[in-house]
């Protein structure tokens, strides 16, 4: 509020008075409810009790909850802002507890989250942490045949003896339309329209053949493996890292069981 303008007299000067205007300290503003509250306060601890995870440990991209209890003793409409990856707002409310719905980051490691909390004037903060692991793919390398049985020849039946088994260990069907196996030279088998259902498995062999729902060829006229030394990676559509890979660095048995 402005407090009228008073015009005060100015002594030994007739007809000539100076004005003074009176204006109170402006108030603190409020930060919004989605501001980054540390751009106005400290971290402080009072005007919030907990902020508690549902889980502390997750996979990347798991959905978790924060529940998020006021301390006593304030007043006014309450509300809240997580900082952090994937950080949420909730308010204005009267409640004194909140349940905000957050998901794991993408990236694996420690996450350290800062819950700014607002009720009225009273602004607190706290932290809690989550540790985020990679997802693993249901679907895996079994075994893989790299050597073929016997000596190696340019025929369609040792060539053939050349496989390699993918698995779905998971307990839904998943699409692999698009899916790529790979040898360290950069020989690649690239999945056409294919599903394989839960807890089954699909066998990749090396040669020419009629791909059916179990078997599938890859359609080259020689040996891709090597006896010795190799490495097979399995990778989802798009992706630049292996979901799955299966080394060996000797001749072994001639083949592995990943």
């Amino acid at each position: 509020m402005t407090v009228p303008k008073i015009a005060v007299l100015a002594t030994g000067l007739a007809g000539s008075f100076v004005v003074a205007t009176m204006h109170p300290l402006p108030a603190q503003a409020l930060p919004r409810y989605a501001s980054a509250c540390s751009a106005c306060h400290a971290a402080v601890s009072a005007g919030v009790s907990t902020a508690v995870p549902s889980k502390t440990a997750l996979s990347a991209g798991a959905s978790y909850t924060v529940r998020i209890t006021l301390a006593s003793g304030g007043s006014g409409p309450a509300g809240y802002w997580i900082s952090g990856p994937g950080g949420v707002s909730g308010g204005p409310s009267s409640a004194g507890a909140f349940t905000a719905t957050l998901k794991a980051p993408a990236t694996a490691g420690l996450k350290t989250y800062r819950v700014w909390t607002r009720q009225g004037r009273r602004v607190g903060s706290v932290t809690y942490k989550i540790t985020v692991s990679t997802a693993v793919s249901p679907i895996q390398f079994g075994r893989i045949q790299y050597n073929a049985p016997g000596t190696d020849l340019a025929t369609k039946a040792s060539i053939n003896g050349e496989y390699v088994v993918i698995q779905n260990r998971g307990t839904v069907a998943r699409s692999l339309t698009g899916w790529t196996v790979r040898d360290a030279q950069a020989h690649i088998y690239k999945f056409g329209t294919f599903t394989l259902g839960a807890k089954k498995s699909v066998v990749l062999r090396t040669g020419k053949g009629t791909s059916t729902a179990t078997t599938r060829y890859w359609g080259l006229t020689s040996h891709v493996w090597g006896n010795t030394a190799d490495k097979a990676s399995l990778r989802a559509p798009a992706k630049t890292a292996n979901t799955d890979y299966c080394a060996w660095t000797s001749a072994g048995p001639g083949y592995k069981n990943c």
